[in-house]
């Protein structure tokens, strides 16, 4: 138990109920030092699939092969883009089996199969308990890797609810390694065959749900493990399954950890969350925290998990919050639909125009995702990592960074079309009307259903993609450039690029790109300028040559000459007609956009002088 000056304020203390404690005091001028220094000791998190980065459909549950089906087959019908497709406990028979029920899926790895030609991948849950019927039982529990009462036997847990109160329930013993070993040699065979991988786990239950004070485990007793259960868990998986796929990442959606258990790649959530905007509400705060200690991957169900208010405004301001979270995954009961399609119409178009936005904005997330793994640092950062001084921004738990430039303000009330925003100092550009915005100041910004409020920094460069059906649908042959050119503030950005799915970037298998730009004034002329520097480093399957379609935002007036590489370039009457040349500018006078488009081999660099 902490008290960090709550009954005295001169004063922090500590108390535990027994054992030793070992702490560690970690000081830094910034937080992000702190984050640099603390998953350093602790571990950082890996890089996950870059599938998993995309959109995740799930339900409690899917309870057929012929349903999963149907749900693949919509998700694409309705042009969704998807990269996941989550089973919840009905793809096997009894809590505890780690084998396919055949007759609710009787082609598993053909489907799976199928899947994966669509460029969804599968995510099977398991939990860490096992009813009475599992036909794992009788062995766990003659080789004592069940946790155990006072007497020595197996500890039982009477109407268990995965069989609706007609068994008993038992808790495998994570803490005693001979059981580690022989749960992980059961999971290849469900896992794979020799013609599909299911691709990543499901992780659940692992606080552990159930703990009772008079358990007792290999370690000891219930306050002994309890903290490092699901650790041990996690450690479990990633290390059978560097065995097993020797060089591909690890995909584990988990409820749960502790200190470090971002080492092994988890990707935890907020559990089983209500079905209502007050849920809603505290989603920010939570994955806010979880990022502050070093758990960068942490997400929520999009829109909520239990309840049967079946609300479509609810769902659209969820879906906008969990696109800008680190994970974006759709979970719920059967109560009430967890597609974007279960709603209306309204709510269809505006999800999927979102989901659409995080594919588009991949080359940016995945880029945040390095730095999480190079220094620590989260996808998602509380504002006052901008300016720890301004005493404003210590309590914001609604608005928030999505990355180095982006701001977004998740709208958390039924009704609301209007919310105030509170921006740190510097200059902010609104996404969707292009304004500009100085910071240390709050805003009444216009949110309006189909919108989230949403601040790029003035200078920025995001880098896009075109949104496909999966992550992998759009080959990074073509990069969009979306610029904010400020005279005040020059951009800068770094972008990261590997092959999506191998450990091969822990030994430098990777490209980075450097974009600078700043805009300036010289003998009466405004210039913009950006610089793409030659992609250092290299990766299997990286592309040959590269299209740059850099869009200058918030030009007002028609160029007069725009150089690359000093040379004069061809302008054109037409986004289209640009498009399909090797090099040109148009500008579009409506959106105050000046697009420059330049091409050739990947590791050219490039210069260009926009003179207005």
């Amino acid at each position: 138990f902490f008290d960090f000056g709550y009954h005295q304020e001169d004063r922090f203390t500590y108390r535990t109920k027994g054992g030793e404690m070992t702490y560690y005091f970690i000081a830094g001028d910034h937080v992000a030092d702190q984050l640099d220094d603390y998953t350093w000791l602790t571990g950082r998190q890996p890089l996950p699939p870059k599938w998993g980065l995309g959109y995740i459909q799930s339900k409690f549950g899917y309870e057929t092969e012929d349903e999963a089906r149907g749900i693949v087959d919509s998700l694409r019908t309705k042009e969704i883009p998807t990269d996941v497709l989550i089973l919840d406990l009905y793809w096997n028979e009894n809590m505890g089996d780690l084998s396919w029920d055949r007759e609710a899926f009787p082609d598993p790895y053909g489907m799976v199969r199928d899947f994966k030609d669509e460029g969804i991948e599968t995510v099977l849950i398991t939990q860490p308990y096992m009813e009475e019927f599992s036909r794992n039982f009788p062995p766990a529990d003659n080789l004592g890797y069940l946790v155990m009462d006072e007497d020595g036997n197996t500890y039982e847990m009477e109407e268990w609810w995965s069989c609706d109160g007609e068994c008993f329930g038992v808790l495998l013993d994570f803490t005693n390694p001979d059981m580690r070993d022989w749960w992980w040699d059961m999971h290849p065979d469900f896992m794979q065959n020799d013609t599909a991988n299911v691709g990543g786990y499901w992780t659940d239950l692992g606080e552990p749900e159930r703990h009772h004070d008079d358990m007792y485990h290999h370690e000891g007793v219930v306050e002994e493990v309890h903290n490092t259960f699901n650790l041990k868990w996690s450690q479990m998986l990633f290390n059978g399954h560097r065995e097993m796929r020797p060089d591909e990442r690890i995909f584990n959606l988990s409820r749960s950890g502790f200190a470090g258990s971002q080492r092994y790649g988890i990707v935890p959530w907020s559990g089983d969350v209500a079905r209502s905007f007050p849920a809603l509400e505290v989603q920010p705060q939570m994955m806010l925290h979880q990022s502050l200690a070093g758990i960068a991957w942490h997400h929520s169900d999009i829109g909520g998990f239990t309840g049967d208010v079946c609300n479509g405004e609810l769902y659209t301001r969820w879906m906008q919050h969990g696109i800008f979270s680190p994970l974006a995954r759709a979970h719920g009961n059967d109560q009430c639909p967890t597609e974007p399609w279960g709603f209306d119409e309204t709510t269809l178009r505006i999800t999927r125009d979102f989901i659409n936005m995080r594919y588009e904005f991949m080359p940016y997330l995945y880029s945040m995702a390095f730095q999480t793994w190079d220094s620590g640092m989260p996808v998602t950062r509380p504002l006052f990592f901008e300016d720890s001084d301004d005493e404003n921004l210590w309590d914001e738990g609604d608005t928030h960074f999505w990355g180095d430039d982006i701001i977004v303000s998740p709208v958390l009330e039924e009704g609301q079309r209007r919310k105030e925003v509170y921006l740190p100092e510097g200059r902010w550009k609104d996404y969707w009307s292009g304004r500009t915005f100085s910071g240390g100041r709050e805003y009444d910004i216009y949110a309006p259903l189909d919108r989230i409020p949403m601040f790029i920094r003035a200078g920025a460069i995001i880098p896009k993609q075109q949104a496909g059906d999966h992550v992998d649908d759009q080959p990074l042959d073509t990069l969009k450039l979306a610029l904010y050119p400020d005279l005040d503030q020059d951009g800068s950005f770094t972008m990261y690029e590997d092959d999506g799915h191998s450990l091969s970037y822990k030994d430098g298998d990777y490209l980075t790109t450097s974009f600078d730009q700043q805009m300036f004034f010289y003998e009466d002329q405004r210039i913009a300028e950006l610089e793409i520097g030659a992609p250092e480093g290299e990766y299997e399957g990286q592309p040959d040559e590269r299209t740059y379609l850099a869009e200058f935002r918030g030009l007002r007036h028609q160029p007069e000459e725009v150089y690359v590489e000093g040379m004069p370039i061809e302008q054109f009457d037409s986004l289209d007609d640009l498009r399909a040349a090797d090099e040109g500018v148009y500008y579009d006078r409506r959106n105050q956009t000046t697009y420059v488009q330049v091409s050739g081999e990947i590791f050219n660099a490039y210069r260009v002088q926009i003179i207005m």
